[in-house]
């Protein structure tokens, strides 16, 4: 794994690795099957099933995340780094809930970490490019999911920007903003953050889990694509027209 300094994107979007880094954004079938999957119960099958003698078998344990990461330069030697706090249970969600290998980039100073990740689309007519921030310093999870598949002209900003204010009014975290592609062209995103400032250890050295939930990252997620979902084809009508 390559290391990162801490990206900027806040108002305009920002050149990622090559694809021929070590690894790659993880593009799988699996997490589009998770953004839609609702699990149900059934409460009317009460038919009786004869007890089975077998023993159950023991429960399989969760897979142990690391204190520490070990990365490789572009000279191929061996960086060891710290895994502190939001980036450890950024891990813990991406191989706990997600069943996805540990592809995260961590910065130098070991306080800011970047997860992305290509999801298709409910359709499959094309992918979202997303993206998972932590801050350490600051205690900030951040979320972005960029529509990449078309540029918005000049001539067609203000038309979307009135939109956005709208389905805004629907999010319930969260909001769609326009950032800049090129000098003349924007593109469409969807970004939420939260801040879990003062939860995590006052320790700087600190390494590990403390009181960070995995599950914050699952909310944004979920939240997440539940507006995209909901409101892209809107904005892709109002693009096209």
């Amino acid at each position: 794994m390559t290391a990162r300094k801490k990206s900027d994107t806040k108002n305009s979007v920002v050149k990622k690795k090559s694809e021929k880094s070590q690894y790659k954004s993880a593009n799988l079938k699996d997490v589009s099957d998770f953004i839609v999957k609702t699990i149900s119960k059934r409460k009317n099958d009460k038919k009786s099933v004869p007890k089975k003698s077998s023993s159950k078998k023991p429960d399989v344990p969760p897979p142990v995340i690391p204190l520490t990461q070990i990365e490789i330069d572009e000279e191929g030697k061996s960086i060891l780094k710290k895994v502190k706090p939001l980036t450890y249970s950024m891990m813990s969600w991406l191989k706990r809930t997600l069943n996805l290998p540990d592809s995260i980039d961590i910065s130098d100073d070991e306080n800011y970490a970047e997860f992305s990740i290509d999801v298709p689309s409910l359709d499959g007519d094309f992918d979202y490019k997303c993206y998972f921030n932590t801050d350490e310093i600051n205690g900030l999870i951040l979320f972005y999911i960029y529509y990449f598949d078309e540029v918005i002209p000049k001539g067609k900003q203000s038309k979307i920007n009135k939109l956005i204010l709208d389905k805004n009014l629907e999010c319930n975290t969260g909001q769609f903003q326009l950032v800049n592609s090129d000098k003349d062209n924007k593109i469409l995103r969807y970004f939420a953050g939260i801040s879990v400032k003062g939860l995590a250890s006052e320790d700087p050295n600190y390494s590990g889990d403390f009181q960070i939930s995995p599950k914050l990252f699952d909310n944004l997620y979920k939240d997440g694509f539940d507006a995209m979902n909901k409101h892209i084809d809107d904005f892709i009508e109002l693009i096209r027209d």
